[in-house]
């Protein structure tokens, strides 16, 4: 068993949202050519500069937001630095599951707990009751 003190499962730190942020980007600007060429001829042009000043109103609001710090495009590395440290180092074991009980977070007392050194037979507390009955006893 390592005894390091990197959790054995971390998948938070890879979760970046920058990806659906440019395919959200991609999307409105298809949107927005889409309708210039045809709502123009559909709508009338006033309110077509309508829907682009609410376009850009939205775009102007998330600047600020973003200037703010209200907004962030990236995981907050720094901030959580503590907590990483105090979970991490605890002797007992710690698993953090999503909504779907997937494992994204495990330090390795849990590991150990569980008796592996392999990420991938890591599992939610669940799994191990019903594959270890005595183990809910």
């Amino acid at each position: 068993m390592d005894d390091g003190r990197e959790p054995i499962v971390n998948t938070i730190e890879n979760s970046t949202g920058i990806g659906r942020f440019v395919l959200l980007g991609f999307f409105l600007f298809l949107g927005v050519a889409l309708l210039g060429i045809f709502g123009t001829e559909t709508l009338g042009e006033p309110t077509f500069l309508a829907i682009l000043g609410v376009f850009a109103s939205v775009g102007i609001f998330f600047l600020f937001s973003l200037a703010l710090g209200l907004v962030q495009l990236s995981s907050r590395k720094n901030a959580d630095d503590f907590t990483k440290l105090l979970i991490s180092e605890m002797d007992a074991g710690v698993v953090v599951t999503d909504v779907d009980n997937r494992v994204l977070y495990a330090n390795q007392a849990y590991a150990g707990l569980l008796g592996t050194d392999d990420p991938a037979n890591i599992t939610n507390v669940e799994t191990t009751f019903a594959k270890h009955p005595e183990a809910s006893e």
